[in-house]
Protein backbone atom coordinates (compact mmCIF):
# COMPACT_ATOMS: atom_id res chain seq x y z
CA UNK A 1 0.00 0.00 0.00
CA UNK A 2 1.39 3.39 -1.02
CA UNK A 3 2.01 6.09 1.55
CA UNK A 4 0.24 9.41 1.13
CA UNK A 5 3.44 11.03 -0.12
CA UNK A 6 3.51 8.59 -3.03
CA UNK A 7 0.07 9.50 -4.31
CA UNK A 8 -0.27 12.02 -7.11
CA UNK A 9 -3.35 14.20 -6.76
CA UNK A 10 -4.70 12.91 -10.10
CA UNK A 11 -4.93 9.46 -8.53
CA UNK A 12 -7.49 10.80 -6.08
CA UNK A 13 -9.72 12.98 -8.26
CA UNK A 14 -12.71 11.31 -9.91
CA UNK A 15 -13.74 14.08 -12.32
CA UNK A 16 -11.87 15.46 -15.32
CA UNK A 17 -10.44 18.96 -15.08
CA UNK A 18 -12.67 21.90 -15.94
CA UNK A 19 -11.05 24.19 -18.51
CA UNK A 20 -12.05 27.72 -17.58
CA UNK A 21 -13.00 29.84 -20.58
CA UNK A 22 -14.33 33.16 -19.32
CA UNK A 23 -14.33 36.41 -21.27
CA UNK A 24 -12.05 38.89 -19.54
CA UNK A 25 -14.02 42.03 -20.37
CA UNK A 26 -17.29 40.40 -19.35
CA UNK A 27 -15.86 39.66 -15.93
CA UNK A 28 -14.52 43.19 -15.50
CA UNK A 29 -17.95 44.67 -16.22
CA UNK A 30 -19.63 42.69 -13.42
CA UNK A 31 -18.41 45.04 -10.68
CA UNK A 32 -20.25 48.36 -10.15
CA UNK A 33 -19.08 51.18 -12.39
CA UNK A 34 -16.14 53.00 -10.81
CA UNK A 35 -15.37 50.17 -8.39
CA UNK A 36 -11.70 49.79 -9.27
CA UNK A 37 -11.03 53.51 -9.35
CA UNK A 38 -12.58 53.97 -5.90
CA UNK A 39 -10.92 50.99 -4.24
CA UNK A 40 -7.53 52.10 -5.56
CA UNK A 41 -7.90 55.18 -3.36
CA UNK A 42 -8.33 52.98 -0.27
CA UNK A 43 -5.45 50.53 -0.66
CA UNK A 44 -2.54 49.93 -3.02
CA UNK A 45 -1.88 46.26 -3.61
CA UNK A 46 -0.18 46.91 -6.94
CA UNK A 47 2.84 48.64 -5.43
CA UNK A 48 3.31 45.94 -2.78
CA UNK A 49 3.48 43.29 -5.49
CA UNK A 50 6.51 44.89 -7.15
CA UNK A 51 9.85 43.28 -6.06
CA UNK A 52 12.93 45.48 -5.52
CA UNK A 53 14.68 43.91 -8.51
CA UNK A 54 11.92 45.18 -10.80
CA UNK A 55 12.16 48.65 -9.29
CA UNK A 56 15.91 48.73 -9.96
CA UNK A 57 15.38 47.70 -13.57
CA UNK A 58 12.95 50.62 -13.94
CA UNK A 59 15.13 53.21 -12.18
CA UNK A 60 12.91 53.09 -9.08
CA UNK A 61 9.93 54.28 -11.10
CA UNK A 62 6.96 52.52 -9.49
CA UNK A 63 4.56 53.36 -12.33
CA UNK A 64 6.87 51.82 -14.92
CA UNK A 65 7.39 48.72 -12.78
CA UNK A 66 3.63 48.30 -12.35
CA UNK A 67 3.07 48.71 -16.10
CA UNK A 68 5.76 46.13 -16.85
CA UNK A 69 4.28 43.59 -14.44
CA UNK A 70 0.58 44.05 -15.24
CA UNK A 71 0.77 45.64 -18.72
CA UNK A 72 -2.47 47.55 -19.34
CA UNK A 73 -4.61 45.05 -17.47
CA UNK A 74 -4.18 45.94 -13.80
CA UNK A 75 -7.89 46.08 -13.04
CA UNK A 76 -8.72 43.33 -15.50
CA UNK A 77 -6.05 41.12 -13.97
CA UNK A 78 -7.66 41.45 -10.55
CA UNK A 79 -11.09 40.84 -12.00
CA UNK A 80 -10.19 37.94 -14.22
CA UNK A 81 -7.67 36.01 -12.16
CA UNK A 82 -9.35 36.49 -8.79
CA UNK A 83 -13.04 36.41 -9.67
CA UNK A 84 -13.52 35.29 -13.25
CA UNK A 85 -11.82 31.94 -12.90
CA UNK A 86 -13.12 31.30 -9.39
CA UNK A 87 -16.74 32.44 -9.49
CA UNK A 88 -18.12 32.99 -12.99
CA UNK A 89 -18.08 29.28 -13.93
CA UNK A 90 -20.09 28.51 -10.77
CA UNK A 91 -22.55 31.39 -10.70
CA UNK A 92 -25.42 28.90 -10.58
CA UNK A 93 -24.12 27.91 -7.13
CA UNK A 94 -24.43 31.56 -6.08
CA UNK A 95 -27.75 32.63 -7.61
CA UNK A 96 -30.53 32.59 -5.01
CA UNK A 97 -28.22 31.22 -2.31
CA UNK A 98 -27.12 32.57 1.07
CA UNK A 99 -23.36 32.90 0.62
CA UNK A 100 -20.50 33.27 3.09
CA UNK A 101 -17.16 34.65 1.86
CA UNK A 102 -14.72 33.71 4.60
CA UNK A 103 -11.40 35.56 4.70
CA UNK A 104 -12.90 38.27 2.51
CA UNK A 105 -9.96 40.69 2.88
CA UNK A 106 -10.81 44.00 1.25
CA UNK A 107 -14.00 42.59 -0.22
CA UNK A 108 -13.34 42.21 -3.96
CA UNK A 109 -14.91 38.77 -4.19
CA UNK A 110 -17.77 39.64 -1.82
CA UNK A 111 -18.80 42.55 -4.05
CA UNK A 112 -18.46 40.33 -7.12
CA UNK A 113 -20.64 37.70 -5.45
CA UNK A 114 -23.34 40.30 -4.83
CA UNK A 115 -23.60 40.91 -8.57
CA UNK A 116 -24.41 37.22 -9.22
CA UNK A 117 -27.94 37.47 -7.72
CA UNK A 118 -27.50 35.66 -4.39
CA UNK A 119 -30.17 35.71 -1.69
CA UNK A 120 -27.57 37.31 0.60
CA UNK A 121 -23.81 37.71 1.01
CA UNK A 122 -21.83 37.79 4.24
CA UNK A 123 -18.15 38.74 4.13
CA UNK A 124 -16.06 37.74 7.15
CA UNK A 125 -12.45 38.52 7.98
CA UNK A 126 -10.37 38.29 11.15
CA UNK A 127 -8.82 41.74 10.62
CA UNK A 128 -10.99 44.67 11.68
CA UNK A 129 -9.09 47.06 9.39
CA UNK A 130 -10.12 44.95 6.37
CA UNK A 131 -13.76 45.08 7.40
CA UNK A 132 -13.49 48.86 7.80
CA UNK A 133 -12.34 49.08 4.17
CA UNK A 134 -15.20 46.80 3.08
CA UNK A 135 -17.77 48.99 4.82
CA UNK A 136 -16.42 52.11 3.10
CA UNK A 137 -16.89 50.40 -0.26
CA UNK A 138 -20.31 49.16 0.86
CA UNK A 139 -21.42 52.72 1.68
CA UNK A 140 -20.05 54.08 -1.60
CA UNK A 141 -21.96 51.61 -3.76
CA UNK A 142 -25.07 51.13 -1.55
CA UNK A 143 -24.32 47.46 -1.08
CA UNK A 144 -26.41 45.09 1.07
CA UNK A 145 -23.49 42.83 2.04
CA UNK A 146 -23.15 42.05 5.74
CA UNK A 147 -19.50 42.41 6.78
CA UNK A 148 -18.39 40.91 10.09
CA UNK A 149 -15.14 40.50 12.00
CA UNK A 150 -14.81 36.75 12.49
CA UNK A 151 -12.00 34.20 12.70
CA UNK A 152 -12.34 31.15 10.47
CA UNK A 153 -11.36 29.05 13.49
CA UNK A 154 -14.50 30.28 15.29
CA UNK A 155 -17.02 29.16 12.67
CA UNK A 156 -19.41 26.91 14.56
CA UNK A 157 -21.96 24.55 13.06
CA UNK A 158 -24.78 26.73 14.44
CA UNK A 159 -23.40 29.83 12.74
CA UNK A 160 -22.78 28.08 9.41
CA UNK A 161 -26.32 26.65 9.19
CA UNK A 162 -27.61 29.94 7.74
CA UNK A 163 -25.56 29.52 4.54
CA UNK A 164 -26.04 27.47 1.37
CA UNK A 165 -22.64 28.17 -0.19
CA UNK A 166 -19.32 28.91 1.53
CA UNK A 167 -16.35 30.42 -0.32
CA UNK A 168 -12.81 30.15 1.05
CA UNK A 169 -10.41 31.80 -1.35
CA UNK A 170 -6.74 31.71 -0.38
CA UNK A 171 -7.38 32.00 3.35
CA UNK A 172 -6.87 28.45 4.59
CA UNK A 173 -3.08 28.71 4.58
CA UNK A 174 -3.44 31.35 7.28
CA UNK A 175 -5.33 29.19 9.73
CA UNK A 176 -4.72 26.09 11.82
CA UNK A 177 -7.93 24.10 11.72
CA UNK A 178 -8.48 23.07 8.11
CA UNK A 179 -10.02 19.71 8.97
CA UNK A 180 -12.26 21.28 11.59
CA UNK A 181 -13.42 23.86 9.04
CA UNK A 182 -14.31 21.22 6.43
CA UNK A 183 -16.12 19.16 9.07
CA UNK A 184 -18.16 22.03 10.49
CA UNK A 185 -19.22 23.38 7.09
CA UNK A 186 -20.34 19.89 6.09
CA UNK A 187 -22.25 19.18 9.30
CA UNK A 188 -24.00 22.54 9.02
CA UNK A 189 -25.64 21.30 5.83
CA UNK A 190 -23.93 23.77 3.51
CA UNK A 191 -24.55 22.57 -0.06
CA UNK A 192 -21.53 23.94 -1.88
CA UNK A 193 -17.96 24.66 -0.82
CA UNK A 194 -15.88 26.75 -3.23
CA UNK A 195 -12.22 26.98 -2.33
CA UNK A 196 -8.93 27.94 -3.87
CA UNK A 197 -5.37 27.97 -2.64
CA UNK A 198 -1.94 28.57 -4.12
CA UNK A 199 0.37 25.70 -4.86
CA UNK A 200 3.17 27.70 -3.30
CA UNK A 201 2.93 30.90 -1.35
CA UNK A 202 3.78 32.72 1.83
CA UNK A 203 1.72 32.93 5.01
CA UNK A 204 1.28 36.32 6.65
CA UNK A 205 3.90 37.37 9.16
CA UNK A 206 1.37 37.02 12.01
CA UNK A 207 1.17 33.31 11.22
CA UNK A 208 4.94 32.98 11.04
CA UNK A 209 5.20 34.38 14.57
CA UNK A 210 2.46 32.06 15.88
CA UNK A 211 4.32 29.07 17.33
CA UNK A 212 1.16 26.95 17.18
CA UNK A 213 0.77 27.60 13.46
CA UNK A 214 -0.35 24.46 11.66
CA UNK A 215 1.48 22.08 13.99
CA UNK A 216 -1.46 19.66 14.09
CA UNK A 217 -2.18 19.07 10.43
CA UNK A 218 -0.01 18.13 7.42
CA UNK A 219 -2.22 19.93 4.87
CA UNK A 220 0.53 22.48 4.31
CA UNK A 221 4.23 21.73 4.06
CA UNK A 222 6.41 24.48 5.51
CA UNK A 223 10.06 25.16 4.81
CA UNK A 224 12.54 28.03 5.13
CA UNK A 225 14.23 29.41 2.06
CA UNK A 226 15.95 32.48 0.69
CA UNK A 227 13.50 34.72 -1.08
CA UNK A 228 10.91 37.34 -0.40
CA UNK A 229 7.92 37.96 1.79
CA UNK A 230 4.74 39.54 0.52
CA UNK A 231 1.78 39.99 2.82
CA UNK A 232 1.28 43.61 3.72
CA UNK A 233 4.91 44.24 4.67
CA UNK A 234 6.23 44.39 1.11
CA UNK A 235 9.15 42.50 -0.37
CA UNK A 236 12.22 41.42 1.55
CA UNK A 237 14.74 39.83 -0.78
CA UNK A 238 17.68 37.66 0.23
CA UNK A 239 16.31 36.98 3.71
CA UNK A 240 15.26 33.66 5.15
CA UNK A 241 11.49 33.38 5.20
CA UNK A 242 8.88 30.73 5.79
CA UNK A 243 7.31 29.35 2.64
CA UNK A 244 4.25 27.14 2.41
CA UNK A 245 3.53 24.43 -0.13
CA UNK A 246 0.11 22.82 -0.36
CA UNK A 247 -0.04 19.09 0.34
CA UNK A 248 -2.74 18.63 -2.27
CA UNK A 249 -3.33 14.85 -2.01
CA UNK A 250 -3.99 15.28 1.71
CA UNK A 251 -6.52 18.05 1.00
CA UNK A 252 -8.39 15.76 -1.36
CA UNK A 253 -8.50 12.91 1.14
CA UNK A 254 -9.59 15.12 4.05
CA UNK A 255 -12.39 16.64 1.97
CA UNK A 256 -13.58 13.15 1.06
CA UNK A 257 -13.36 11.98 4.66
CA UNK A 258 -15.61 14.80 5.85
CA UNK A 259 -18.27 14.24 3.20
CA UNK A 260 -17.19 16.55 0.36
CA UNK A 261 -17.15 15.35 -3.22
CA UNK A 262 -14.95 17.39 -5.58
CA UNK A 263 -17.39 17.83 -8.45
CA UNK A 264 -15.41 20.43 -10.42
CA UNK A 265 -11.76 21.37 -10.26
CA UNK A 266 -9.17 23.25 -12.25
CA UNK A 267 -5.71 24.72 -12.11
CA UNK A 268 -5.95 28.46 -12.41
CA UNK A 269 -3.13 28.39 -14.95
CA UNK A 270 -5.52 26.39 -17.15
CA UNK A 271 -7.59 29.37 -18.21
CA UNK A 272 -7.74 31.55 -21.28
CA UNK A 273 -5.48 34.39 -20.18
CA UNK A 274 -2.80 32.13 -18.69
CA UNK A 275 -2.57 30.01 -21.81
CA UNK A 276 -1.05 33.06 -23.52
CA UNK A 277 1.91 33.36 -21.17
CA UNK A 278 3.71 31.39 -18.49
CA UNK A 279 2.49 31.79 -14.94
CA UNK A 280 4.98 32.00 -12.04
CA UNK A 281 4.72 29.07 -9.66
CA UNK A 282 3.62 31.19 -6.73
CA UNK A 283 0.60 32.41 -8.71
CA UNK A 284 -0.61 28.97 -9.71
CA UNK A 285 -3.76 28.15 -7.80
CA UNK A 286 -6.07 25.18 -7.73
CA UNK A 287 -9.83 25.57 -7.52
CA UNK A 288 -12.27 23.03 -6.06
CA UNK A 289 -16.06 23.07 -6.19
CA UNK A 290 -17.18 20.56 -3.57
CA UNK A 291 -20.70 19.29 -2.98
CA UNK A 292 -21.94 18.04 0.37
CA UNK A 293 -22.66 14.32 -0.02
CA UNK A 294 -24.69 14.31 3.20
CA UNK A 295 -27.15 17.02 2.15
CA UNK A 296 -27.48 16.35 -1.58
Amino acid sequence: MKSLEQYHVYDLLNETETVVDVDQEQVHDVWPQGYFEFTDTLYDRKTLRIPPSSLKENNNNVDLAIKEMFASEIAQYRAYIEAGTQLMPYKDKIRGQHVLDIGCGNGDLSFFLEQLSPASVTGADVHEENIDVCNKIKDKFNSDINFVVKDINDLTVDYLQQFDTVCAFQCLSWTNCHSEFFKNVNRAGVKNLLLTEQLKGLPLIECVNDRSYNVREPMLVHYFDQGYHYGGTGWQENKMCLRVETNLPFWVQVLDYYGWYIKDWSWQKNCTVNQKKSTPTYRRRFFFHCINTRSN
